[in-house]
C-alpha cells in the first residue's frame, strides 16, 4: 500500500454506527486521557469504529495505518511524519522528513513533539499496531508518550499482544492518563445486533433472537455478519455456534458454499488471484490478471458487499476473507506459486520492494528474494529499517546468503551495530573469510 494511502482517513463503509462506543471515546478525550488502546481479536470492528470516530470528533486526526515493515522506528516515524504534515500545513514537511530519514529516533521524536506543541488539540490514531510490534517500535512509542504535548492524544488499535508494558505507559496508567476499550466493550450487544440486522439485511428479528446471535458469535461483528447472510428467514439460531464458532475450517466452509461458490467463474478467478496482493488498485489487478476491466470487478465486489473496503486509492479484502481466498488458491500449489511470483515481480517493478519481498518469501522463491535483498538491502538499512531487513534475512536460507557476500556482510553489520550480537557477527565474518579463502585456492 502506498504511504500516502496509509495516512488517509479511511473511506467509511459503516456497518452500524455505535454511539455507545463513540461516546466512550469522546469522554476519554474530554477527561484528558493521553493514551487510549483498543484491543480485541480480529472481527470486532476496531478499524471501523475508529474510522467512524474520525467523522464524529471535532478534533483534527492524524491517521497512521501500520505494516510489518514499520517495526523499525524510522519507518514508523516516517509514516507519522507524513500524517502530521499532511494534516497540519503549518509544519514544514521536507526538513522534518530529512531529519527522520537520518535514523536518530530520539532527535526525531523531540522535533515531532516540538512541532505538535504549536498545533492545538489533536488525535493521533495508530491502526494495526500488532503488525509492527517490536522492541524498537515500543521504544519509539514510549518516547513519543513521554515528550508529546498535553494537547496530543494517541489511540492505538491492535489485536494480540501489543507489548506495551513500558515504564512510560505504566506511569500513565498509574496516574489515570491511560485507558482503553477491550473485547468486552467491543462486543455487539443484542440491541445493536437487532438494529444492524434491520439496516444491513432488511430483517426484523426479535430481541431474544438477537440475544442468541450475540451469545453464539460472542458479539464478533464478522461472525454476526456471517450469521446475517446465513439467516434466510427469521428463525432460531441455537445451532449457529456449531456452524460458525472460532473454527477456521467451519468458517471457510461457509465462505466457500455461501459466498465464493455463488459467484461467476470469472469473478471467482478475480477473487483468488487478487487475494495475494497486499492491496488492490485497478492498474495492479489489470496487470496481474492480464485484463482491462478490473474496475468492473471491483465495483461488483463493493456492490455485493463481498468483504472489501476502500483504503485511500486502493481496496483490501477483510483479513478473514483474504485468508480464506489465499487458502483456497493454495490448494493448487502451482497456480499459487505462479500468481504470487507474478504479483511479487509487478510490485518490485513498481518499486514496492517492501511488499514484494514477503511474497517471494511466502513461496520460497529464494533466488528472487536474495537478489532483491542484495540490490535493495543497503537502502533499507540506510533508511532505518534494520529490524525489518534482519527479519527477511533470517527467513532466507543460509546457502543463499553465502552465495552473496554483500548480504552476509549486511547481516553481520545489523547483528553488530543494531542488535548487539557481536559473537554472531564475528562468526559470519569468519565464515565469509573462509569462503573467500577457498575460492582463492
Amino acid at each position: 500500500m502506498a504511504l500516502e494511502d496509509r495516512i488517509r482517513l479511511p473511506t467509511l463503509n459503516l456497518i452500524h454506527r455505535r454511539p455507545r462506543l463513540l461516546n466512550m471515546l469522546e469522554r476519554f478525550i474530554e477527561t484528558g486521557y493521553r493514551f487510549i488502546t483498543i484491543y480485541a481479536p480480529g472481527g470486532y470492528g476496531k478499524s471501523i469504529l475508529l474510522a467512524d470516530f474520525t467523522q464524529t470528533t471535532n478534533l483534527p486526526v492524524c491517521w497512521c495505518s501500520l505494516q510489518s515493515a514499520d517495526r523499525d522506528p524510522t519507518s514508523f516515524l516516517t509514516v507519522l511524519t507524513y500524517s502530521i504534515t499532511d494534516r497540519f500545513h503549518e509544519i514544514e514537511a521536507d526538513s522534518l522528513k530529512k531529519l527522520v530519514e537520518r535514523g536518530d529516533t530520539l532527535d526525531s521524536v523531540r522535533r515531532i513533539a516540538e512541532l505538535l506543541n504549536g498545533v492545538g488539540s489533536h488525535i493521533i490514531i495508530i491502526d494495526d499496531y500488532h503488525k509492527a510490534v517490536s522492541a524498537g517500535m515500543t521504544l519509539a512509542l514510549n518516547q513519543l508518550l513521554e515528550r508529546l504535548p498535553k494537547a496530543s492524544t494517541i489511540i492505538v488499535a491492535a489485536r494480540g499482544d501489543m507489548g506495551l508494558e513500558t515504564g512510560q505507559i505504566i506511569d500513565l496508567l498509574m496516574t489515570d492518563r491511560a485507558t482503553g476499550l477491550s473485547e468486552e466493550e467491543l462486543r455487539f450487544t443484542s440491541e445493536e445486533i437487532q438494529l444492524m440486522m434491520r439496516k444491513r439485511f432488511g430483517r426484523r428479528i426479535a430481541l431474544d433472537t438477537a440475544t442468541e446471535i450475540a451469545q453464539a458469535t460472542d458479539g464478533n461483528i464478522a461472525q454476526v455478519l456471517l450469521a446475517g447472510h446465513m439467516m434466510k428467514t427469521e428463525q432460531a439460531v441455537g445451532g449457529l455456534k456449531q456452524r460458525l464458532g472460532n473454527d477456521r475450517e467451519t468458517i471457510y466452509q461457509y465462505l466457500a458454499t455461501e459466498v465464493f461458490d455463488k459467484q461467476s467463474p470469472k469473478l471467482q478467478r478475480f477473487l483468488l488471484h487478487t487475494a495475494v496482493l497486499p492491496d488492490m488498485t485497478v492498474e495492479l489487478c489489470n496487470e496481474l490478471l492480464d485484463i482491462t476491466n478490473a474496475q468492473t470487478y471491483i465495483e461488483a465486489l463493493v456492490y455485493n458487499d463481498l468483504f472489501i473496503t476502500q483504503i485511500g486509492g486502493g481496496f483490501k479484502y477483510h483479513d478473514l476473507f483474504a485468508e480464506f481466498l489465499q487458502t483456497r488458491l493454495a490448494q493448487d500449489k502451482n497456480l499459487y506459486f505462479k500468481i504470487s511470483l507474478k504479483a511479487a515481480r509487478l510490485l518490485a517493478a513498481k518499486s514496492r520492494f517492501a511488499d514484494a519481498i514477503p511474497l517471494y518469501l511466502a513461496i520460497q522463491a529464494w533466488d528472487e528474494t536474495a537478489s532483491l535483498l542484495e540490490s535493495q538491502g543497503r537502502n533499507f538499512y540506510n533508511t532505518g529499517r534494520a529490524l525489518t531487513l534482519n527479519s527477511w534475512l533470517d527467513q532466507t536460507p543460509v546457502q543463499e546468503l553465502t552465495r552473496r557476500p554483500r548480504l552476509l556482510l549486511l547481516r553481520g553489520q545489523i547483528q553488530a551495530s543494531d542488535l548487539g550480537q557481536l559473537d554472531q557477527a564475528l562468526k559470519l565474518l569468519r565464515k565469509q573469510k573462509n569462503n573467500f579463502s577457498r575460492k582463492m585456492i
